[in-house]
């Protein structure tokens, strides 16, 4: 028997809503969990510019920028098919 199997009165059947429900609250704390672990990675690089502006930091504060908007973007309501965007390098 699954987590959200329910009776219909003449079998199991997965409550179908149930299961949504459960797919686009995870996905919702994915991505607030990766918007702020990105956010974080944004504002050490912020500071490692204000002190001596060395141009790989200043591409990968491009690249995780670019990033943090990709997932700001991203609709849950849609999971669990979600095309997460990959991590800059």
């Amino acid at each position: 028997m699954h987590e959200f199997d329910i009776w219909t009165g003449t079998a199991w059947e997965v409550d179908q809503q149930a299961l949504k429900a459960r797919h686009i609250a995870a996905a919702s704390q994915q991505k607030t969990a990766l918007i702020n672990q990105v956010s974080d990675h944004i504002n050490i690089l912020l500071d490692a510019i204000a002190m001596d502006n060395q141009q790989t930091d200043i591409q990968q504060l491009a690249a995780f920028k670019q990033y943090r908007v990709a997932l700001m973007r991203i609709n849950t309501s849609a999971a669990p098919e979600i095309d997460w965007p990959e991590l800059p390098q």
